[in-house]
């Protein structure tokens, strides 16, 4: 007879204007499935899971782009009123909701479920899977964490039906929520941060993680408030997981660590020695940025050699005096320029190589955006727009509550696509320029620069 507790997983759907699959897969909830299995039996139901088999019934093709990114499937949701202004759809990303229940009634009778959140505007996502969720399980207690749950943690208790909202990060702090929650007295046996992804059928593309935390504090960034140190993970460990990636057929890989390259020399240097030593075949890429201060003539070959494909740089703004102050002086432009250099000259193919600018600031100037529009145009680098959210807790968000009354109260306000709620004629502005670069990039091969398409 098996007396372990039985423990349901849940990665909610994305309700949003847009979302994209780059190489996405929830990273915190896989990890804390491996720290469970210790002692729990864990299922897992991941809505964003685009190789769910059950989506060929709609045939939904689920086919990958070149790196093994893709599209989601989508169905198109009424507006929440505050965006019904906005000239977009809005769309629950993610496997339908028919198979969400048919999962929930097939896995049966379970003694606790935990659901993740990730943008603070995601949550009507989170709300609809604890509302299915009570429909089939009853009063099943239900433990949310992530980064809406800590960046909004009354919100939560306020709107959604659940019995734990967690602010716990450390594998000791959410196996006693667990316990919590059935009843149980387990204790923390490993300090292994390491995604879990046994519970998947099939697994084209993986994401993965080498350290947790950035040591620098951009004034719009969470990654201060949420991770107070960094921890880094052991160098051995996470070259036996990639090898074993290899061996089950997964051919892209990506890192979604706040800053790869720091700490360097004990982190992401052995790394790929390693790496290059075990001939691994694999492709890794990097959406969540890299510091360009970081990317020397080592680091780029290196890098190259052990099999990096698709590389993106932090650059933000051109704006010296914001990149002294909002982005606590991580990057200036001869850096960038100097990355970009080595980045070339290491054999990567530019096509792969992109720059996120910020756009969206509260206080920004629309010639600020052009300049750095200009500028990463001239080095001969694609753009990729970052537009500005204001997350709760940052310098900027409070810039919007106090200089433009952002509601603090809703989090649906955080959304990316309100360029920082600031007011509507300025999503009309920015929109705009959004499609300026839209245009400057489609014309990047041509090597058309910014000021001719200016022109026309």
């Amino acid at each position: 007879m098996n007396d372990r507790p039985k423990v349901l997983l849940i990665n909610p759907w994305i309700f949003d204007f847009t979302a994209y699959d780059l190489w996405l897969k929830p990273l915190g909830l896989l990890i804390v499935s491996d720290w469970l299995k210790t002692h729990f039996d864990v299922e897992l139901i991941d809505c964003m899971d685009r190789k769910d088999p059950e989506l060929a019934l709609i045939r939904h093709n689920g086919h990958d782009s070149k790196y093994g990114t893709g599209k989601f499937c989508y169905r198109i949701v009424q507006k929440p009123a505050v965006y019904s202004w906005i000239p977009r759809h809005y769309k629950q990303y993610g496997i339908p909701e028919e198979f969400f229940l048919k999962k929930l009634q097939t896995i049966g009778k379970i003694d606790a479920v935990g659901i993740t959140s990730i943008m603070t505007y995601w949550y009507p996502g989170v709300k609809r899977a604890v509302e299915l969720v009570r429909s089939v399980m009853g009063d099943v207690p239900i433990i949310l964490g992530g980064i809406y749950a800590r960046l909004c943690k009354e919100h939560a208790k306020r709107v959604l039906d659940v019995d734990i909202v967690s602010d716990a990060w450390t594998q000791e702090e959410i196996i006693n929520e667990f316990n919590k929650a059935v009843g149980s007295t387990f204790k923390v046996l490993s300090s292994r941060i390491q995604p879990d992804y046994s519970s998947y059928e099939r697994v084209s593309s993986a994401a993965t993680i080498t350290q947790l935390g950035c040591p620098f504090k951009c004034t719009y960034c969470a990654s201060p408030i949420l991770f107070k140190k960094m921890l880094f993970r052991p160098t051995r460990q996470i070259a036996d997981e990639i090898t074993d990636y290899e061996k089950n057929g997964i051919r892209d890989l990506a890192f979604y660590d706040d800053a790869l390259l720091m700490g360097y020399q004990r982190n992401l240097g052995p790394l790929l020695d390693e790496l290059i030593d075990r001939k691994v075949s694999m492709r890794f890429h990097t959406p969540n940025a890299i510091h360009a201060r970081e990317v020397t003539p080592e680091v780029a070959f290196k890098m190259k050699k052990a099999g990096f494909k698709t590389i993106r740089i932090g650059l933000e703004t051109s704006d010296e005096r914001r990149q002294e102050h909002a982005s606590n002086s991580k990057v200036n432009n001869q850096q960038f320029i100097e990355c970009i250099n080595n980045i070339r000259n290491a054999g990567f193919d530019m096509n792969d190589v992109g720059a996120y600018v910020l756009m969206g600031l509260p206080d920004q100037t629309y010639e600020e955006i052009v300049d750095t529009f200009m500028f990463v145009n001239s080095i001969g680098v694609k753009i990729y727009i970052s537009m500005f959210s204001p997350v709760p807790g940052t310098p900027e968000y409070q810039i919007c509550v106090n200089k433009y009354g952002l509601d603090q109260t809703e989090p649906l306000f955080t959304n990316k696509t309100l360029y920082g709620g600031v007011n509507r004629s300025r999503y009309f502005e920015l929109e705009r320029i959004r499609q300026l670069v839209l245009r400057l990039n489609k014309q990047f091969e041509s090597k058309h620069n910014l000021y001719r398409i200016m022109e026309k």
